[in-house]
């Protein structure tokens, strides 16, 4: 690599976001639920897909309110708080 663009790549910075991908993203999740044994998994689960699709963050939070109210939150509600709403911006805009 030639001096200038060395200099270039070592003095370019860009501030980025790590990308999540889906299908990782559902594998996780599926092993939190299945590991710490959570009643009705699938529904979860489910509740958990519908939220991230939501088409504008205004549904997103709309959506995570009324999780939040459900019987689940207490089970699901540390580790959703900790892993995954801590990154609510990479996954709305993805």
């Amino acid at each position: 690599m030639s001096d200038v663009a060395y200099g270039l790549v070592a003095n370019f910075s860009i501030e980025a976001a790590g990308l999540l991908c889906d299908f990782h993203r559902a594998q996780s999740w599926s092993r939190w639920l299945k590991e710490n044994k959570v009643g009705q998994k699938g529904a979860v689960f489910n509740q958990l897909q519908k939220l991230l699709s939501s088409p504008t963050e205004a549904d997103f939070d709309v959506g995570l309110d009324t999780l939040q109210h459900s019987d689940v939150w207490p089970v699901i509600g540390q580790y959703m708080t900790k892993i995954w709403l801590s990154c609510k911006q990479v996954l709305l805009y993805r």
